[in-house]
């Protein structure tokens, strides 16, 4: 099991994540539209200040996903679907508690 610590530090991620979604995505958007034109250096370096003056924790970047029983932060890739890590999900498999998942 991960340290709460650790789990608490994700979840208040998950809220400043939250917090601050929108106003990235529109100085991300400005940013975007900024390097299409033919605008100077200066105005596009104005947004990336804007962007650097939010937290750092509100980039979805910082969020780290973990298995919803070990808390395990590694082999998460390719089994977003069930929420857990490579190991629980062939435990649940082998023992038939994940329906319609044949063994590994």
């Amino acid at each position: 099991m991960a340290r709460k610590c650790l789990l608490n530090r994700n979840a208040k991620i998950l809220n400043t994540i939250d917090k601050y979604a929108s106003e990235r995505k529109k100085i991300k958007i400005l940013i975007k539209q900024s390097r299409f034109s033919n605008e100077i250096k200066k105005s596009i370096m104005k947004y990336v200040v804007e962007l650097d003056s939010l937290p750092r924790n509100g980039s979805k970047i910082r969020y780290r996903r973990r298995c919803i029983i070990t808390g395990r932060a590694r082999s998460m890739n390719n089994y977003d679907i069930f929420g857990m890590c490579s190991f629980k999900i062939r435990e649940k498999a082998n023992n038939g508690e994940i329906l319609g998942l044949k063994k590994f």
